[in-house]
C-alpha cells in the first residue's frame, strides 16, 4: 500500500480561489484515525472504554479557505508526503469519511491498489458558516494474516464493529449473526459474542458473518471493509479458521429531501435527485425518471414539489409546497402556519381551514 499517495484529504484551491484576501478562518477539519480492537473483557454493548475504538493519529488541522453557503466544493484525496504522518509500516487505509455537506455523510474507499478517487465533490448547506470534517481511518495492522500457523496453541478471531456513513461514528447495535459454514441457522454463542463484544471466535472453525440489512440506528446496509484476509460477498464476511481479522459495516441513514443513496465502488453518497422531463417523475427503486398521469392536486395552493411514483406502477406522491418563505414542506393536504427559526416550519395546519386567498398567513 501506498501511504505517500492516500493518506488524507484536502480541500481543492480551485474552490477556494474565488476569496479575496483576506481569507476567513478555515471551515474544513481534517483528522487522522485509526481503530483500536477491544481489549480482552471488553464489551461494546455497553460500549465501554477498553471497547473497539478510535484512536487519534493526528488532527483536527483546519484546512483550505473560508467556506460559501450553497457552493460545491471539489474535495481532494492526495496530498503531499510532508502531510503524512504515518512514516512507520503497519497501517492499512480503511476508508475516508466526509461529513457537513448538504448530502449527509460521504464515504471514500481505497481500491485494491489503496488508490482514491482524485475528487470528491461536496455540496455546503446553503446556511451560515458551513463546516466540513474529513476524517480518514486506518486499520493497524494488517489483518494478522496466518492467525495460528502450524495449529499452534493461540487464539485467532474475528474483531468486528459497524459505522455510519452519514452520521460519521461507530455504532452500538446488535448488527449480525454469525454462523459455522455451510450451516444456514446462525450460531447463538458466535452471534452474541460478534454483537456484544465485536469478536467472533476463529480458533477452532471457519465463521459465516452475516450483517444486517438494517440496524435501529444505522440505516441500511451499505458494506463491510476489512483488513484483507476475510472474503466479502455481498452482507456476508467469510473468516478462515485461525485467520484474524479486522472489519467494519458501514450503514446509512436516510437521505435528505431530493436526494437518493447512490453507492458505488469507489465512494457511497447521497446524489442529488435529478429533474425529469414534463409528464415524468422519479422512481427511486430503480433511479430512473417514468411516465405518470395526474397533476399537482388542486389543494395545494401553492403548488407542488416534482413527484415521486412508487416501484410498481403506483399514482406518484405528490406533496404540496409550504407557503412563500418557509423552506420545508408540509404532508399533502397541509400548509405550513407557523415559521420557525432560520425559515423552518414548526407547525403544519390542513389546508381546509386556511385563510381564503388574499389573506394568507405571512
Amino acid at each position: 500500500m501506498n501511504h505517500r499517495a492516500i493518506l488524507a484529504m484536502l480541500i481543492g484551491a480551485t474552490a477556494l480561489s474565488v476569496f479575496p484576501a483576506p481569507r476567513a478562518s478555515a471551515q474544513e477539519t481534517l483528522t487522522i484515525w485509526y481503530y483500536q480492537t477491544g481489549m480482552y473483557g471488553s464489551t461494546r454493548q455497553p460500549r465501554t472504554g477498553t471497547s473497539g475504538h478510535f484512536v487519534k493519529l493526528a488532527g483536527p488541522t483546519t484546512v483550505g479557505g473560508a467556506l460559501v453557503p450553497g457552493a460545491t466544493v471539489p474535495v481532494q484525496t492526495v496530498m503531499p508526503f510532508s502531510w503524512n504522518p504515518l512514516q512507520a509500516p503497519g497501517y492499512t487505509l480503511a476508508f475516508v469519511n466526509i461529513t457537513g455537506g448538504a448530502e449527509g455523510g460521504i464515504s471514500v474507499f481505497p481500491d485494491s491498489s489503496g488508490h482514491l478517487p482524485l475528487t470528491v465533490n461536496v455540496a455546503l448547506p446553503n446556511t451560515p458558516n458551513p463546516k466540513i470534517a474529513v476524517n480518514v481511518y486506518y486499520f493497524l495492522g494488517s489483518g494478522g494474516g496466518g492467525g495460528c500457523p502450524g495449529h499452534g496453541n493461540c487464539l485467532a478471531s474475528a474483531t468486528i464493529d459497524e459505522f455510519s456513513d452519514t452520521q460519521g461514528m461507530l455504532l452500538d447495535d446488535a448488527f449480525v449473526s454469525a454462523f459455522f459454514p455451510p450451516a444456514t441457522t446462525p450460531d447463538s454463542g458466535l452471534t452474541t459474542s460478534g454483537n456484544v463484544n465485536g469478536s467472533v471466535d476463529t480458533t477452532k472453525n471457519a465463521v459465516r458473518i452475516n450483517a444486517d440489512p438494517t440496524t435501529p440506528s444505522g440505516g441500511s446496509f451499505d458494506r463491510w471493509v476489512s483488513v484483507p484476509v476475510g472474503t466479502i460477498s455481498a452482507n456476508d464476511l467469510n473468516v478462515d479458521r485461525e485467520k484474524n481479522v479486522i472489519a467494519i459495516v458501514l450503514y446509512h441513514s436516510s437521505c435528505p429531501d431530493g436526494y437518493y443513496w447512490n453507492p458505488s465502488a469507489a465512494v457511497s453518497q447521497c446524489v442529488l435527485v435529478p429533474g425529469c422531463p414534463s409528464g415524468q417523475a422519479w422512481n427511486p427503486t430503480t433511479k430512473t425518471c417514468v411516465p405518470v398521469t395526474g397533476s399537482c392536486p388542486s389543494t395545494c395552493i401553492y403548488g407542488c414539489y416534482p413527484p415521486v411514483t412508487g416501484p410498481h406502477g403506483e399514482p406518484p406522491d405528490w406533496k404540496c409546497k409550504p407557503q412563500a418563505g418557509c423552506n420545508m414542506h408540509c404532508p399533502a393536504g397541509q400548509y405550513c402556519s407557523a415559521v420557525g427559526n432560520e425559515c423552518s416550519c414548526i407547525r403544519c395546519t390542513p389546508i381546509s381551514v386556511i385563510p381564503q386567498p388574499g389573506n394568507h398567513p405571512k
